[in-house]
């Protein structure tokens, strides 16, 4: 009996209340930026799913600046890195196109007004693509740059990346305002 729950254990997937199991094992910078993302992923997903206008108001603001200020800080602290090595330049690559795509949403929702009709649908548009962006970065590019960089170098990363986040909230570097956009020709409606 035994033998064979463990045979049915062994095909499942390697998941924990909705956690890939190998996150457990990510430290440095990658256990901050995991920890980031369950927090954004919260708000987001009440963002999401609202249609109070009053509550978009609220909580927008906050939600646009976690993305932003994450994407800046990786991008200044970890992506360049990454690049810089052979076995992990394409992950910076395609964090560029993911990166770029949220940017385009959160201009648009910038644009809109909190009651506007479309509001809910692209607020949703944003969810479905920061949550595979997360699940990219979670179970692909973060174990395999964590495995190419090595324990020293990424807590050394997540050093420099808390200060370079905290000068950021701080208005040291000056915050990058996100542009209204129109919605591009593909997520119009």
């Amino acid at each position: 009996m035994r033998s064979q729950l463990t045979e049915v254990e062994s095909r499942l997937p390697r998941r924990v209340d909705g956690v890939h199991a190998e996150l457990k094992v990510l430290g440095g910078i990658f256990d901050t930026l995991v920890k980031e993302h369950r927090a954004t992923l919260k708000l987001l997903r009440r963002l999401a799913l609202t249609d109070d206008a009053d509550l978009r108001e609220e909580l927008f603001p906050r939600v646009r600046q976690q993305l932003v200020v994450h994407e800046q800080a990786e991008n200044a602290v970890l992506y360049p890195l990454l690049r810089s090595h052979a076995a992990t330049h394409d992950l910076a690559k395609k964090n560029d196109g993911a990166a770029r795509r949220i940017e385009v949403i959160l201009g648009c929702l910038s644009g809109y007004s909190f009651d506007n009709p479309e509001w809910r649908s692209t607020a949703q548009t944003l969810l479905e693509i920061v949550e595979q962006h997360i699940d990219d970065e979670e179970t692909g590019y973060f174990p395999k740059a964590q495995r190419a960089l090595g324990a020293q170098i990424t807590q050394e990363l997540n050093e420099r990346y808390q200060e370079y986040r905290e000068q950021l909230n701080q208005g040291e570097q000056g915050e990058r305002e996100v542009e209204p956009q129109p919605a591009p020709p593909s997520e119009r409606p």
